[in-house]
């Protein structure tokens, strides 16, 4: 099934694991005569047919080595692949907005640490991130102008 396709779920109903080893015993698994006992799940299972798709959220801190309107360069512990989309949410201090981005590049800094610069694109960037952004590179560009 194809990324727009929806996907069929089946749900089994909850069952108690008494329920699962009486119906087991009896056959009504299709498997006659073996018991179950070793099934203590007595909460709903779905089983899923075709591709279901899904979002894994994963809150971690991420040092921003530096910024643009473009895109960032983000430091992380382990490679990100390249291609991939994420959501994110830039803050300093306190919450300054979201971005959907996308990796362009990684690069190992050191063999011997497993430290990674991740450059990415925005593909979308919220009206209060772009704002920031735009301060903090008219405070970059003024602190260049004083030296």
């Amino acid at each position: 099934m194809g990324r727009g396709s929806r996907s069929e779920v089946r749900f089994a109903p909850k069952r108690t694991a008494a329920a699962i080893s009486a119906a087991s015993a009896a056959g009504a698994n299709g498997v006659a005569g073996r018991r179950r006992d070793d099934d203590r799940r007595v909460q709903p299972r779905f089983e899923v047919v075709g591709d279901l798709w899904g979002t894994l959220d994963i809150p971690e801190p991420l040092p921003v080595v530096n910024i643009g309107t473009g895109g960032a360069l983000i430091e992380a512990d382990r490679p990100w692949a390249v291609g991939a989309v994420h959501s994110i949410v830039m803050a300093n201090g306190e919450e300054v907005g979201r971005a959907r981005i996308c990796v362009r590049h990684v690069k190992q800094l050191d063999a011997s640490v497993p430290r990674f610069l991740i450059g990415v694109e925005f593909l979308s960037i919220s009206p209060a991130l772009a704002e920031q952004v735009t301060r903090w590179l008219a405070l970059e560009s003024d602190a260049a102008l004083e030296t």
